[in-house]
């Protein structure tokens, strides 16, 4: 129920070190709904950001950039020692959040007032958002500001929050239990919660309406233009024949080697000048923005500012056509100017760097392939059959008026119902360089963040050597290397799958052949980014595979296998036959494949 104060950020770090304490998931489930019935409705958004270290759901998160040699800086400032002595105590430590909560300890400084939770995430968002000369200076002056007034144990969480490693061990979708707890007392409201978070992937937003209104709120939560939807996954088949089995009929597609992204048009303007500052910090300038276009990768990521050419032709289209709002489903690929041709995804990927942005849109631009349209002028279209949404986009992209909109383009497609005919036309768009098919049941609606026969991809029709798919794994740590691999550092690493009955990651493949010099580099330096001390909460690991280095949830790389077979010695029940690594996904650790992905290429 609502509290007449708000939780101090103190009583919040008790949950903090509980939630950390356990790695049993009916205990985490338990521990937040707790949190959350004590917290205010005016606050739970805000708690339930803090508790995944956020500052927003992750399509409206801005990064501190903050690393650790600023958060030594911080400390050095906040505690007045020096830095030779803050980098001494973390090789000690291993972790700048514990070298934070000693230091505080040792400060002769007592703290003042308790800070409210709403207090700490303000000034948290202020740091977050400085921008502008000296902003770094001004982030490091102010985030030590704050420490010195916070209490040990709060001052280890304040550290941890911008570094990104609060490491309490769940995911959105261990709260999304927990808020069926609050409610029912166990998890009969999760499938009605969970329907609503597809479609609004905003836990804070969500467990809000849920404070304040009850279920009945959650009817009041639509489709948004500014808050992606969670994308319709393919399942895998192996042959047209097997797509007969599954459906009389299909509409088949070109499947594309490219980013999947979602456009999001008459998105309302997003205002951080509001930012309360009741601590004696350095104020933040910010500058409301009023970027009506907002694009969206399938991990929930804004990329709107690494393509400049789609926000101007979807500005374009709904400018000529009179829109008020839309929302497009599609894929993004790089074309060749010269050629006209589709480029490889490595390419079309390093459009998602935040630099040299003018420069590459100019001589590689970005098209995008739609096929797929959600919102139309306010009006929910994922309830409509696909040849209905089909038809609606197709209307509105070859109107005469916008004919030369050239960096949309309509995914061609075409309904089919014989197995000879989908096979021929699958062998056409692999030999013009496609990945192979992707085919939809003409009357089937859009199921957001679902995995069904829906919507299926045929990538390989006849080729009995090898699993027909890549097998799409988070990376858990990696290995020391011996021999020539010691001087990379790095000479195996441990992959996993989503398990998401217990939101964990179970182990699948342990990788050491078929990655050249360069790319077990490239692994390592990826894996150092993310690397943590303990083992995350989430992974299930045997002891006789742990890594020489832990990496938090974040690295998803493409593997290729020979065969899925049955491991007594791996969590997930299952392990890899000559795995090896193809390339990264840009996707959310959760999106990864599942265990049960993984029992059913099993029993193929």
């Amino acid at each position: 129920m609502a509290n007449e104060s708000n939780m101090t950020f103190s009583k919040l770090t008790e949950y903090f070190q509980k939630l950390e304490s356990t790695p049993k998931r009916l205990e985490i489930t338990s521990i937040l709904a707790e949190l959350i019935n004590e917290a205010d409705a005016t606050e739970v958004d805000k708690i339930l950001y803090l508790t995944e270290g956020r500052l927003g759901p992750l399509f409206d998160n801005e990064d501190f950039n903050l690393g650790d040699k600023m958060i030594q800086r911080v400390l050095s400032t906040a505690y007045n020692k020096a830095t030779e002595e803050i980098t001494k105590q973390l090789n000690t430590a291993g972790d700048l959040g514990d070298v934070a909560e000693k230091l505080s300890n040792l400060s002769p400084l007592p703290p003042a007032s308790p800070l409210t939770v709403i207090e700490v995430f303000d000034q948290l968002t202020t740091i977050a958002y400085a921008s502008g000369t000296n902003s770094q200076d001004r982030k490091v002056q102010s985030l030590a500001s704050l420490l010195r007034i916070s209490a040990p144990v709060a001052a280890k969480y304040l550290v941890r929050i911008p570094l990104g490693k609060l490491r309490l061990g769940f995911s959105d979708l261990t709260v999304l239990d927990a808020l069926s707890y609050t409610i029912t007392g166990d998890k009969a409201l999760r499938n009605q919660i969970e329907a609503t978070y597809n479609i609004y992937p905003d836990i804070g937003q969500i467990a809000k309406v849920l404070k304040e209104s009850g279920t009945d709120g959650l009817k009041k939560i639509k489709l948004t233009a500014g808050v992606p939807i969670l994308p319709e996954r393919c399942s895998l088949v192996e042959s047209s024949v097997e797509m007969l089995e599954r459906s009389e009929v299909w509409a088949v597609q070109p499947k594309y080697d490219g980013l999947r992204t979602q456009i999001h048009y008459g998105v309302k303007s997003a205002n951080h000048d509001s930012l309360i500052t009741s601590i004696p910090l350095i104020p933040l300038n910010t500058q409301t923005s009023h970027i009506k276009t907002k694009i969206y990768s399938r991990g929930l990521e804004d990329i709107t500012a690494t393509m400049p050419e789609i926000v101007a032709a979807a500005e374009q289209l709904a400018n000529e056509c009179h829109l008020s709002s839309f929302i497009l489903d599609g894929e993004a690929v790089t074309v060749d100017p010269t050629t006209g041709k589709i480029m490889p995804f490595n390419d079309t990927v390093t459009r998602k760097r935040k630099y040299d942005i003018a420069e590459k849109s100019a001589s590689n631009p970005l098209n995008i392939f739609v096929f797929d349209l959600l919102l139309l002028n306010g009006e929910d279209l994922t309830n409509e059959p696909y040849t209905d949404r089909y038809d609606r986009l197709s209307n509105l992209l070859h109107l005469p008026n916008i004919s030369n909109l050239t960096n949309l383009h309509l995914t061609p497609q075409t309904v089919l119902k014989d197995a000879a005919a989908i096979s021929a036309l699958f062998q056409k768009d692999i030999k013009e360089g496609y990945e192979g098919i992707v085919a939809k049941k003409p009357n089937s609606t859009y199921h957001a963040g679902a995995r069904d026969y829906s919507w299926v991809k045929l990538k390989r029709e006849g080729d009995t050597s090898g699993l027909a798919d890549t097998i799409d794994c988070v990376v858990m740590g990696y290995y020391a290397g011996e021999g020539k691999r010691n001087d990379f550092g790095i000479g195996a690493f441990l992959v996993g799958v989503y398990d998401p009955s217990d939101d964990t990651f179970k182990t699948l493949a342990k990788i050491g052949t078929g990655l050249t010099d360069d790319r077990w580099r490239e692994l390592k330096a990826k894996c150092d980014q993310i690397k943590t001390t303990k083992m995350p909460t989430r992974y299930v690991t045997p002891a006789s595979l742990s890594p020489h280095v832990w990496v938090t949830p974040r690295l998803v790389v493409s593997i290729r296998a020979d065969q899925v077979t049955k491991s007594p010695s791996h969590s997930s029940g299952y392990s890899l036959r000559f795995p090896r690594l193809l390339d990264y996904r840009e996707k959310l650790p959760e999106d990864a494949n599942s265990v049960s992905d993984i029992e059913k290429l099993f029993k193929k």
